[in-house]
């Protein structure tokens, strides 16, 4: 009797052939803890949210959004074609937008983040335009 209840446990499930199968039937029961998945940004175990270190990480997204925009600038204003034109321009005008947007949050959340933000964009903007203009001489020329 002991053999014939094991043959009985291991042997396949026996489903109704009048349903059908479903394309991702669950053939084996994974265990719920395996199922939960988590996003680590999201997650506290991952480490405290710094906003400050956030910002420097990512700032090359913004360098990157204006680079964009002058570069659909630029193929504005080269395009022949009326319809291609008008698909950058739209393109262009929903990229200004989301500047725009971003910049009324700021706005809205705290005047001293906006000035802060404001300052450091000055402050970069100064740097680079200090990159492009020649040294000054140190020493006098005699005429």
């Amino acid at each position: 009797m002991d053999t014939r209840d094991t043959r009985r446990k291991h042997r396949p499930m026996e489903i109704s052939s009048k349903k059908p199968v479903g394309r991702f039937r669950q053939i084996i029961e994974i265990p719920s803890h395996i199922k939960k998945r988590r996003d680590p940004r999201f997650d506290d175990l991952s480490g405290k949210f710094n906003e400050d270190l956030f910002e420097k990480s990512y700032s090359f997204l913004n360098e990157y959004k204006r680079s964009e925009i002058e570069e659909v600038k630029k193929s504005i204003s080269k395009e022949r074609d009326p319809e291609e034109k008008q698909k950058l321009q739209q393109l262009l005008n929903k990229l200004k937008l989301e500047l725009v947007d971003k910049f009324k949050k700021l706005q809205k959340s705290d005047s001293k983040v906006l000035d802060r933000v404001i300052e450091k964009r000055r402050k970069k903007n100064a740097s680079k335009e200090h990159k492009y203009v020649p040294f000054k001489r140190r020493r006098k020329v005699d005429l």
